[in-house]
């Protein structure tokens, strides 16, 4: 199967992934406002996504060419135009294909669970991060940013590893 998420298939792009977590976990120890650090981490994610788009745009390898990506997409989804049957990729039957009012409902699901994760995981790092001030950690949000930027690195070596040994 081709893999179409390759922005973790060199180091750089790890790298930037990892760097990018780790600062934007760190961001509440530079940056009071929650509105500034809203705006600080768009123009950080959008600017990361970027980079890390550029770093893998070009080239005649298969797994980092964006055109070649997009056409093997295409191939593999088929005429995606066509209803739910026979002539189409989309089995008939299809809970999600058959009804607007399905599909709706699953992204608002969808969209209700991020939204409850990222709450929760905003939570559990102002706990850590109070829990580190009482110890005497000066700038909790930036321990908490090396931590998750290592573990971010480690998780996509160990993914990159795995598909090169495939």
């Amino acid at each position: 199967m081709t893999d179409y998420h390759s922005h973790d298939e060199t180091l750089a792009g790890r790298v930037t992934q990892a760097s990018l977590v780790g600062v934007l976990v760190s961001l509440p120890d530079y940056v009071e406002s929650r509105f500034s650090r809203f705006l600080v981490s768009t123009i950080l994610t959008v600017g990361g996504g970027a980079l890390n788009s550029a770093l893998h745009s070009g080239g005649k390898d298969v797994t980092t060419n964006v055109t070649i990506q997009l056409d093997q997409l295409k191939q593999a989804i088929g005429d995606i135009g066509n209803a739910a049957g026979p002539q189409s990729d989309i089995p008939a039957g299809d809970p999600i294909s058959d009804s607007p009012v399905k599909t709706g409902s699953a992204l608002m699901a969808a969209a209700i669970m991020l939204l409850v994760l990222v709450r929760a995981e905003g939570l559990i790092q102002r706990r850590l991060a109070a829990a580190m001030r009482q110890r005497g950690v000066k700038l909790p949000y930036t321990v908490l940013g090396a931590i998750s930027a290592g573990a971010t690195f480690v998780v996509a070596q160990d993914a990159d590893r795995r598909r090169s040994a495939a």
